[in-house]
């Protein structure tokens, strides 16, 4: 299983804030960005982290248009655990038959 990865420029954008402020938000939720491997000057974060920062300033207004891509985002990713899932479910029920 990959780990979901979001640029820093992609975070911003997504919340639709400046890197600076992206920054200092991170700090305060005690999350250090990750290097790339190939890329020494791209940074990165995870999912998760993300999500930590965002809960974080949950009472901090953001752009309809970035909150609009977050909600979009989400059901992109529940989506995903769903479709997860039900491959998951479907193997157990091949099983399940074949006994």
């Amino acid at each position: 299983m990959t780990i979901e990865k979001r640029t820093l420029t992609d975070a911003c954008h997504t919340l639709g804030i400046d890197p600076k402020t992206l920054k200092r938000w991170l700090a305060k939720a005690m999350v250090t960005p990750q290097t790339d491997q190939y890329d020494q000057r791209r940074k990165w974060i995870t999912q998760k982290d993300f999500e930590k920062v965002q809960a974080m300033i949950a009472n901090v207004p953001i752009s309809p248009r970035a909150n609009q891509q977050f909600h979009i985002e989400m059901l992109r990713t529940q989506m995903e655990k769903l479709e997860d899932r039900i491959t998951e479910l479907e193997t157990w029920q091949m099983r399940y038959i074949k006994l």
